[in-house]
């Protein structure tokens, strides 16, 4: 299983562990680590959703044709 999203010709592609990246969201504020009962589960906080949606944003404002622009 790879790492690496594709969205509308823009492509993510992470350098660190998916652990490492939970730990970086939740010391930004953007998820908050929950437990109920023996379960653990991840949520975004408000400032989460806000950047998901500016960065799910991000492929219909890019100029395909121009590479450098998408950038």
């Amino acid at each position: 299983m790879s790492d690496e999203s594709t969205v509308q010709g823009f492509t993510i592609m992470p350098d660190k562990s998916p652990r490492e990246c939970f730990d970086l969201c939740e010391k930004l504020g953007l998820i908050e680590r929950m437990s109920h009962g023996d379960d653990e589960y991840i949520r975004f906080t408000q400032k989460g959703h806000n950047v998901m949606a500016a960065l799910i944003s991000i492929p219909e404002y890019a100029d395909l044709d121009n590479p450098l622009k998408v950038s």
